[in-house]
C-alpha cells in the first residue's frame, strides 16, 4: 500500500521549474517532499480514524499505528516519496475483502480519499515552494 507524490499533474512550466530547483537545491527539495509526505500522513490518519474506527476483531488498532513516510527515491527520473500504511491487513481495509461466511466487506479507500483531499493543499504548497525560489533568483 503506498501513495506517493508524483508531479505528473503539474504544468510543463512548473515541472521544468521544479526539476531545476531540485537540481540546484536538492536538500531544500528533499525537505519539502518530506514535509509534504508527513502532512499527507496526518490526513491519512485522520480519515482512517473517522472511517475505519479504532478497534475491531481484526486488530484495526494496529492499522492506525502503521502509517509511515518512506524515503525519497527516484521514480522514472523524478523525485518521489511514499506515505503508506505498513500494516499487513491494510490492503483489506483499503480495497475490501470477503469474511469467513463469504460476505463482502466494502473497502474504505482511506489512501485514495486522503490523496483527493490533500491534492489542493499539495498544489498550493508546491506553488509557494517554487515562488520562494523564483523570488530568491530575482534578487
Amino acid at each position: 500500500m503506498d501513495d506517493g507524490f508524483y508531479f505528473d499533474e503539474l504544468s510543463d512550466y512548473r515541472k521544468d521549474l521544479l526539476r531545476e530547483v531540485s537540481r540546484v537545491f536538492p536538500e531544500d527539495t528533499n525537505k519539502f517532499l518530506k514535509v509534504e509526505a508527513k502532512a499527507l500522513s496526518k490526513v491519512q490518519k485522520r480519515i482512517a480514524s473517522q472511517d475505519v474506527g479504532t478497534t475491531g476483531k481484526n486488530g484495526d488498532e494496529s492499522y492506525h499505528k502503521k502509517f509511515k513516510v518512506g524515503k525519497i527515491y527516484n521514480f522514472e527520473g523524478e523525485k518521489a516519496i511514499r506515505a503508506y500504511n505498513s500494516s499487513p491487513h491494510a490492503h483489506l481495509i483499503e480495497y475490501g475483502h470477503k469474511t469467513e461466511n463469504n460476505k463482502f466487506v466494502q473497502g474504505r479507500y482511506v489512501l485514495k480519499s486522503s490523496e483527493n483531499e490533500f491534492r489542493g493543499d499539495f498544489f498550493k504548497d508546491t506553488e509557494n515552494f517554487l515562488s520562494e525560489f523564483v523570488d530568491d533568483i530575482g534578487k
